[in-house]
């Protein structure tokens, strides 16, 4: 199952990287569809570990923003969310501490605090959280995150299993056995 993921990713890549082409072509290199493409682009790449082409890929979406003037529109706040993860996934933990601070701020003041994105942010400080030895503190905002993401998804949505896996590893790394097998358990 893991091998047919990565060849679809691998095929998400080669698809977004030829929409891209033609976006740029068709559009320009600011249009919002080109904007949209490459941002996907990035996610792609992230997710098969190509961290510097996913950085990269961002990089020129966050200059499109600024470059028309809307670098506080949401998704140009997404993709500072996206740069971010980058930062934590190469070990600036503090950094991207201070990153998703700001941007749970500026979000949560244009979409509202339970905005459903709030649950991305707060998973990703979470993260951050256990990066720096905090895992009872990173247990209760991705507990936090987990209710939020129910809220606006409901408590079958595919992407809590990976937060539930996430609490209980938490669990475990606190030594808190009990918690660990009801999350599994949930799971």
């Amino acid at each position: 199952a893991a091998v047919h993921a990565v060849l679809r990713l691998q095929e998400a890549v080669e698809r977004f990287e030829a929409a891209l082409v033609i976006a740029n072509r068709v559009n320009g290199p600011s249009h919002q569809e080109t904007i949209a493409t490459l941002n996907n682009l990035g996610g792609a790449l992230l997710r098969l570990g190509r961290v510097d082409e996913a950085e990269s890929a961002w990089r020129r979406v966050e200059a499109s923003w600024r470059e028309t003037g809307r670098a506080d529109h949401p998704s140009a706040l997404l993709t500072r969310l996206n740069l971010a993860t980058v930062r934590r996934l190469r070990g600036d933990a503090h950094g991207a501490m201070v990153e998703y601070g700001q941007l749970a701020w500026a979000l949560s003041a244009t979409l509202g605090t339970t905005h459903p994105v709030m649950s991305a942010v707060m998973t990703q400080q979470a993260r951050c959280l256990a990066d720096l030895g905090d895992f009872a503190q990173s247990a209760e905002l991705m507990s936090w995150a987990l209710q939020l993401r129910n809220q606006a998804h409901g408590a079958t949505h595919p992407d809590n299993g990976e937060l539930l896996r996430e609490l209980a590893v938490l669990a475990l790394r606190r030594h808190d056995i009990e918690t660990a097998r009801r999350q599994r358990a949930l799971d």
